[in-house]
């Protein structure tokens, strides 16, 4: 996911094989950002919107999961 707000990205993906566990790695930055107020909140709102959707995929992994043996 490329940020607006900032020059980085943040990386979702599950910890491991076969781990339903999702994680988030938010891209280092070269140099310092300089950021106003506005700014700042609108960022936070992307690493939020980033965070709802790995919690989302975590959970679609373990119900995947919890379903995967009733087949």
């Amino acid at each position: 996911m490329h940020l607006r707000n900032a020059p980085s990205s943040i990386y979702i993906k599950p910890r491991g094989y076969d781990d339903p566990v999702w994680e988030a790695t938010l891209s280092p930055q070269p140099e310092d950002h300089v950021m106003s107020v506005n700014d700042i909140a609108n960022l936070a709102a992307e690493i939020v919107i980033a965070g709802n959707l790995c919690a989302f995929l975590q959970w679609k992994s373990l119900d995947w999961d919890r379903n995967s043996g009733r087949h």
